[in-house]
């Protein structure tokens, strides 16, 4: 295993208690499987937590071509494992994709109720609530009373909000660049493009 993974792994456990984790509104358990000396800042041994699934596709036997060659199965695998980056591009950098979603919503709508937050996001209101104040615990967005309604909280991003934003781009243009490098650019464009018709066609609005 390589050391930025052990870093990853690390942070994950840390996290969440390497118990579960949550993203995209999906509980994700982790089973420990072994202790590493990889305490490569501080030289102290760090218990690991891994996803069942976060080495399945080495450790997989040959599939049953019947359901393996299926549309519905290849995108499934493809999406678990763009989950897998994602999540590990936000966890090297102790965030979680509520966080960027949060941040990216506030950026391009200026600001917003908490219950706007969460119909721009697609978040639960319990995810909101908590992502909000453990994003303004780091500084990265203000609340203030609404002037046309004291009970609401008026919600926006701060300068350090941004840079936030702006570092979390580049860590999933990192992911998204590991996702793809299989295909040739023409794959990219065509690739995109096929999963466009598809989001706008299971568009929930």
């Amino acid at each position: 295993m390589k050391e930025h993974e052990c870093r990853t792994l690390a942070v994950l456990f840390e996290m969440h208690g390497g118990v579960e984790y949550r993203d995209g509104g999906h509980a994700r358990r982790f089973l420990l499987i072994y202790i590493s000396n990889v305490g490569h800042a501080n030289g102290m041994r760090k218990t690991l937590a891994v996803s069942m699934n976060w080495y399945a596709g080495s450790m997989a036997e040959e599939l049953a071509p019947r359901f393996a060659l299926r549309a519905t199965w290849r995108l499934s695998t493809v999406a678990q494992r763009s989950h897998q980056l994602l999540a590990g591009a936000f966890a090297e950098r102790g965030r979680r994709g509520y966080d960027y979603r949060v941040l990216a919503a506030l950026a391009h709508f200026g600001e917003l109720h908490q219950a706007a937050i969460g119909r721009h996001t697609g978040l639960d209101p319990s995810d909101v609530t908590q992502t909000v104040r453990d994003l303004e615990a780091a500084g990265d967005l203000t609340r203030r009373p609404s002037s046309e309604d004291r009970r609401r909280m008026v919600i926006a991003i701060t300068p350090a909000g941004t840079r936030t934003l702006d570092y979390l781009d580049s860590a999933i243009d990192r992911a998204e660049t590991a996702l793809l490098a299989p295909l040739s650019d023409a794959q990219r464009e065509r690739l995109l493009e096929c999963l466009e018709v598809l989001a706008e066609a299971y568009d929930p609005d």
